[in-house]
């Protein structure tokens, strides 16, 4: 595999190295900040912020083209922390296409579109987008959870 990588976040590309000549397939692995699980040593319940990676998982294929303009890719080290590591989640969000789109992560995997009841609460941020301005778009889009 090929890959693209920054310091908390990588895209790896498939690379064919039969005669199959097999469509591309390309998977993300990020590193995120999130909060420990509480330790009974600390009677308050102070909890420590931590960075964990997540394993690498599929985003592209022959079903789900790469975007043909490319993508942008941030791991989510700084800024908002997961509050549960067990309920957390990533995907694309709501109106992402093949022209534009944002993958990100959220603190419910299970809450999406009007099943949530604050979208800026439940997005932790975006990892991987295309055809869009820049983070701060990708972020606005993710709290938003739509394009």
């Amino acid at each position: 595999m090929a890959g693209h990588v920054k310091s908390d976040i990588a895209l790896y590309e498939s690379v064919d190295l039969s005669d199959a000549r097999e469509a591309k397939r390309y998977f993300v692995m990020f590193k995120y900040a999130a909060l420990e699980p509480k330790d009974p040593a600390k009677p308050d319940g102070e909890k420590v912020r931590k960075i964990y990676r997540q394993n690498r998982f599929e985003v592209f294929n022959s079903l789900n083209p790469f975007p043909a303009n490319g993508v942008q890719i941030q791991g989510l080290t700084t800024g908002t922390a997961v509050r549960d590591q067990l309920s957390m989640g990533y995907r694309f969000i709501s109106g992402s296409s093949g022209e534009k789109g944002v993958l990100a992560v959220f603190q419910n995997k299970q809450a999406a579109g009007d099943n949530q009841r604050d979208h800026a609460a439940n997005c932790v941020g975006p990892v991987l987008w295309w055809g869009i301005a820049d983070r701060d778009s990708a972020l606005k889009a993710c709290r938003d959870d739509r394009l």
